[in-house]
């Protein structure tokens, strides 16, 4: 018996690996629930709709399932399955499910690495402020068309901030109808329209140079 003892011993084992990555996984499934239910876009409440604390046990969870499926692996390399006593249908749902452990692993490193870019444009932690154009399709641009409005869209802890959008010649015209006088950069000497601002900004057909071009209007 002491082969039949010995994968009993490695099938416990992964099953108590099981058990524990999907409690700590469904820790994560309602943090994702409390971000559903407390409405993202709600504007009637300040309460964080995640926090630095809720990243953090992510984090680990994902660190956590990792060495849970890397286990789950090891121990199942110890066990013959065809000698499992279970159906011969049975048998092959486990042998097709084993290739699908090493793409879990390549999921969760990706996870991984999307977990800080995504809680810094959520404003976990501090607030972060992006521009918004409205761009008119009918006037093209290399970046896109004539912006005709903008608003600042406020996002922190997940929460979004009411947005407004206001008129662009209030910004490019100081708000009382003169023209400040500001040519377009020497690389794009062909844009001759006079007073470039932030509606003719977007210059370029690479956003982050527009982006760049477009941010330094405005904060002028």
């Amino acid at each position: 018996y002491s082969s039949k003892l010995d994968a009993a011993q490695h099938l416990i084992q992964s099953a108590l690996d099981v058990s524990r990555m999907g409690s700590e996984l469904c820790g994560v499934a309602l943090i994702g629930a409390n971000i559903i239910h407390g409405s993202p876009l709600a504007n009637g409440s300040t309460k964080p709709l995640i926090t630095a604390s809720d990243i953090l046990t992510i984090e680990g969870s994902l660190v956590h399932t990792l060495y849970y499926i890397s286990d789950i692996r090891a121990q199942l390399s110890q066990v013959s399955i065809q000698d499992l006593p279970i159906s011969n249908t049975q048998k092959a749902q486990v042998t097709s499910l084993l290739p699908l452990l090493p793409k879990a692993e390549n999921m969760i490193t990706q996870a991984q690495g999307l977990i800080g870019p995504l809680s810094w444009l959520l404003g976990v932690g501090h607030p972060r402020r992006f521009l918004i154009q409205t761009m008119d399709r009918a006037e093209l641009r290399p970046g896109g068309g004539f912006t005709g409005q903008y608003g600042i869209l406020q996002i922190q802890d997940g929460r979004m901030s009411r947005l407004s959008l206001t008129d662009i010649t209030q910004l490019d015209y100081a708000e009382n109808g003169t023209a400040i006088g500001r040519q377009a950069p020497p690389a794009y000497s062909w844009m001759t329209f006079p007073n470039w601002g932030v509606r003719d900004s977007n210059l370029s057909g690479d956003f982050p140079t527009t982006a760049q071009m477009t941010m330094g209007l405005f904060e002028d």
